[in-house]
């Protein structure tokens, strides 16, 4: 029971914050080439196997599953926080954060109460009981199952099933980065033939305008270039600009007002001097 409720939802509560992080800081969001879809899909199965390899330990350490059954609870646990990590970040690239709702919908809202409990069928409604076997979280729930306690159990669905939620997410990834390699291809093939017809169209008033000085055409040249190469504005990445409003909306309702009423209830001088006064007299009286 233990095993059952701590393994798959660490799983997914790992993989899907660890999935948005890499969307969110890789510059840009989208991948722009192949070669850069590659490298993040090579980080995904690295830091799946990483997070995998620390909870099989904690399970080791705090449930006792040790030896032999480590490593079963470690392959599944790579397959899922890979689908989990595979889908976040495919989402997050493709739809921006909206596509946080998407990757949780059906990892943690239907696949954390579609985990195959060790109980009796009849206890778990029948639209989970039926689909939570096609969900990422109850294939690798069923295989480490069946992997401590049923090894005669045949793991080929869960595996499947497994695959399909992690080679799906990774070919979106990798179709965004040759969407984003095919655009860069075409605006270099562009570029040069503006810039072509750019330099035509001065020469030609250039030409009409022989009386105009060459100071003057090549300072027009050079602001036009200029202009072309005028490298493009970064905007903070959407979570940034939230956090930066959340953080002035906060400083302008609480830490200002708070400021105003510490000046206001500080004692000013005159009473210091009065407190002063007062007990050099009490002194003296004494």
């Amino acid at each position: 029971m233990g095993l059952m409720l701590f393994l798959p939802l660490a799983c997914v509560l790992g993989g899907l914050p660890a999935g948005v992080a890499l969307a969110i800081l890789s510059k840009p969001r989208r991948p722009v080439s192949l070669g850069h879809a590659g490298q993040r899909t090579v980080l995904i199965i690295v830091n799946s196997t990483l997070i995998a390899l620390g909870l099989a330990l904690l399970a080791d350490w705090i449930l006792g599953y040790g030896g032999s059954q480590m490593f079963t609870i470690w392959g599944w646990a790579t397959f899922l926080v890979t689908a989990c990590m595979a889908c976040a970040e495919a989402f997050v690239a493709a739809f921006g954060i909206p596509g946080v709702l998407l990757a949780a919908i059906p990892l943690l809202f239907f696949g954390g109460p579609g985990i195959p409990w060790p109980a009796p069928w009849n206890w778990q409604s029948a639209v989970f009981r039926d689909l939570g076997p096609y969900d990422a979280v109850g294939a690798a729930s069923d295989g480490v199952r069946n992997g401590i306690f049923f090894s005669d159990a045949d793991p080929t669905k869960d595996l499947a099933v497994l695959a399909v939620w992690t080679l799906v997410p990774l070919l979106l990834l990798l179709a965004l980065g040759w969407q984003g390699q095919l655009k860069s291809r075409h605006q270099r093939t562009v570029l040069p033939g503006r810039s072509e017809e750019r330099g035509a169209r001065l020469e030609e008033g250039a030409r009409g305008t022989s009386s105009a000085s060459p100071a003057v055409t090549s300072s027009a040249t050079s602001s036009t270039t200029q202009a072309h190469h005028r490298p493009a504005v970064s905007r903070p990445p959407p979570v940034l600009a939230a956090f930066l409003v959340l953080a002035r909306a906060t400083a302008v309702r609480l830490l200002i007002p708070a400021a105003q009423r510490v000046h206001k209830d500080r004692p000013r001088r005159n009473d210091i001097n009065e407190r002063l006064d007062y007990s050099g007299a009490y002194r003296a009286r004494r």
